[in-house]
């Protein structure tokens, strides 16, 4: 039994909360609802390893992953986002939506000041049908939340709550952001019946992770996102990492010095020296139980720690890490773990061209039942013989809004006759970030793009457009905001091609049409819309490779 009893910061009754129970990776709900007149949210579950969120109007959500033995339970008050005053205008994602509730188009993406702390949306020309808006603020980047002062609220499945407002005569919406709760508030819950292990673990986890984070927050960010640690700061990380070892050392229980020496490695892999992290590899595979299943109740992405423990890792020792991750992906009871060790599994193979390895594995997507999970769901659109994105077949059909101008628009039928390269892409996406100088590098060697002022980098991120590309560049952003974008081009590379514009994160009906899961996801399409390339050979600097040779091959189809 699952027992969750939750007030509002100030100890009073929260207007609207709810609870929403999964288990680990998976994306079905298993459970979920609001809180009864008590304050109090019920659920019997079977014993497993569950991920819980906690959500209310007007506060942050929490989330924790417990192991259920025995009848677990949380009680206490939630917190509140921690934001800054937004200045002159207040970003706002929301939708018109019909009396049925459905959406019939979206809203405008800015409210503009007015006074302190107060915004107004301004809702010209609402489409037809239109009844309501629903509305959030966008608090950073990705994350949003309710605004104040709402008719009403509804939940949206992301832990998080739409305002509700009727469209209103002068079509318009005030937003009072003084109206919220104070910022930065600290939930204060307690949780009872938890792993008992886990428990002593995270503690010793908790502190670690305050540490990084004060860290963190001083190291600069190349292009607004990827972390660039100076000299100092990096030694100053993998001192905290190699003194977090010694604290797993001096564990005298057997089984909490395994838990913690294996969180710690999962952990601190992006913190510690590629000779310590392979050190750590060896350790992990030869101490870890393959069905332990606190793996994944306070650590990080297995996968990520893993791959760069594996990353220049000798023969034997690469041999000993696939194998021990043949037997987790087999073995391991949680399916939201196990499926992880596929996801390294099958990029080696693919990396190997191994296709009976790959098919082989494969199968086991289907054995293991991973369907259901996040990671199941992503490989069987990579991997799944029938999927979408594979050479040789149609590109998908696409209308896209031209970024900054809706009223026209991007379309494969206007690319009929020319090789193109499609990119779903976003700013908040630290890899798609991380290959600007390759991408603009790639796009000026093969359609003679002329260069900024400056040597390297400096000079192309000043990028110039070609008007008749050889292989022209579409890119296409799900990004919150087409500000973002702009701001992006403007600040950091100007990515001088075509763009266009879906918004909304990875909106499911986009990721099942295009058969991907994650961005950035590139495709390149023929003159006749068939898809040549997808996925590894356009990336990093097997792209330009791959784009000489599918231009040079179009070159000699045209003289014969």
């Amino acid at each position: 039994m699952l027992t969750a009893t939750m007030r509002a910061y100030d100890g009073s009754p929260l207007r609207n909360a709810t609870v929403t129970v999964q288990r680990l990776g998976h994306r079905e709900v298993i459970a979920e609802g609001t809180l009864d007149g008590q304050g109090k949210f019920r659920v019997a579950v079977e014993p497993g390893v569950y991920t819980i969120s906690l959500a209310g109007v007007d506060h942050a959500q929490a989330r924790r992953v417990v192991l259920v033995e025995r009848d677990v339970s949380v009680s206490g008050t939630l917190g509140t986002y921690a934001r800054a005053e937004p200045g002159e205008t207040l970003p706002i994602r929301g939708q018109y939506i019909d009396a049925a509730g459905k959406p019939v188009g979206a809203l405008p993406t800015d409210a503009k000041r007015m006074d302190v702390g107060r915004y107004r949306l301004e809702l010209a020309n609402p489409p037809a049908g239109a009844a309501k808006v629903r509305y959030q603020m966008r608090i950073d980047g990705s994350r949003t939340a309710n605004a104040p002062g709402a008719e009403a609220y509804e939940y949206d499945g992301g832990g998080d709550f739409w305002s509700i407002a009727s469209i209103l005569p002068d079509n318009a919406i005030v937003i009072d952001t003084q109206a919220l709760p104070p910022s930065g508030k600290k939930a204060e819950l307690a949780w009872t019946g938890d792993d008992p292990t886990m428990a002593a673990v995270g503690e010793r986890l908790d502190g670690w992770e305050r540490e990084r984070v004060q860290l963190l927050k001083n190291v600069p960010r190349e292009d607004g996102k990827i972390l660039a640690p100076t000299d100092t700061q990096q030694t100053a990380m993998e001192r905290l990492a190699a003194r977090a070892r010694l604290e797993c050392e001096a564990e005298k229980d057997p089984r909490r010095h395994t838990l913690l020496r294996a969180l710690h490695f999962l952990v601190f892999a992006s913190s510690s020296s590629v000779e310590q992290r392979r050190a750590d590899l060896r350790w992990f595979i030869d101490h870890v139980p393959v069905d332990e299943v606190r793996l994944g109740l306070r650590a990080p992405s297995l996968a990520n720690a893993l791959f760069l423990g594996m990353d220049g890792a000798d023969a034997e020792l690469a041999v000993a890490a696939e194998t021990w991750l043949d037997r987790f992906a087999r073995e391991q009871p949680e399916a939201g773990l196990a499926g992880e060790a596929l996801v390294i599994l099958l990029h080696r193979a693919e990396e190997n061209s191994d296709e009976l390895r790959v098919a082989e594995l494969y199968e086991l997507v289907a054995k293991r039942q991973l369907s259901p999970t996040y990671t199941g769901q992503m490989l069987e659109r990579k991997y799944d013989p029938a999927r979408v994105l594979q050479r040789g077949k149609p590109m998908p059909e696409f209308d896209f809004a031209v970024l900054g101008d809706a009223k026209h628009r991007v379309t494969k039928r206007d690319r009929m006759g020319k090789l193109y390269l499609v990119e779903f892409w976003a700013t908040w996406c630290g890899p798609c970030v991380a290959e600007m100088p390759k991408l603009h590098a790639a796009y000026a060697a093969i359609n003679g793009a002329k260069q900024g002022k400056g040597k390297g980098d400096n000079a192309l991120r000043k990028l110039r457009s070609v008007q008749t590309p050889k292989v022209e560049f579409v890119f296409v952003s799900l990004d919150g905001r087409e500000s973002d974008v702009t701001a992006f081009r403007e600040k950091h590379w100007s990515m001088p091609w075509t763009h266009a514009f879906v918004g909304g994160g990875l909106d499911p009906a986009v990721l099942e049409k295009f058969g991907f899961s994650g961005v950035p996801t590139a495709i390149l399409v023929d003159e006749h819309g068939t898809i040549l390339e997808y996925g590894k050979p356009l990336r990093n600097d097997e792209l330009l490779l791959t784009l000489q040779r599918v231009v040079a091959a179009s070159a000699n189809q045209t003289r014969q």
